[in-house]
């Protein structure tokens, strides 16, 4: 109960102190996605231990989604003025990125006991990802040679 109690304080905490500590970084106005990757990046370091040490499947969903956007809002402004949307291959590599370092750190030997919270939102979120945005890729293929 002291846990539950704590993660429920923890956004108050945290946006009380990421008021107080960024300021510097906030008042440039250019850093604002900074900003939130940090916030998002303190939510993960929260979250995932909680996540393992009560095996919680939704808390790993929740750590997932999170790191998700983080990995999307690094790798978005490498594909800003590209000439079309981009975002499909950002959500590819993103959800690849976590699939494939989830596998690593299995063929490592992590203990299945750390890798279980997790387990269900990296084989249904990113690998679904994956596979519906290899399928979007396909249909584009498909539909620019079949009207050339």
């Amino acid at each position: 109960m002291i846990s539950l109690t704590g993660i429920l304080s923890l956004p108050l905490l945290m946006a009380y102190s990421m008021m107080l500590h960024t300021r510097k970084i906030r008042s440039d106005g250019s850093n604002k996605e900074t900003v939130v990757k940090m916030v998002l990046g303190w939510w993960v370091l929260c979250i995932a231990p909680v996540a393992i040490t009560f095996q919680s499947t939704l808390m790993g969903y929740v750590c997932y989604m999170i790191l998700f956007g983080i990995i999307f809002m690094t790798i978005q402004p490498l594909w800003r003025g590209r000439g079309r949307e981009w975002e499909l291959e950002i959500l590819a590599i993103s959800a690849s990125i976590i699939v494939f370092s989830a596998m690593i750190a299995g063929f490592c030997g992590m203990k299945q006991s750390i890798m279980q919270p997790f387990s269900s939102a990296i084989q249904v979120l990113g690998c679904n990802t994956i596979y519906c945005s290899m399928l979007f890729f396909t249909f584009e293929g498909y539909i620019e040679e079949r009207f050339r």
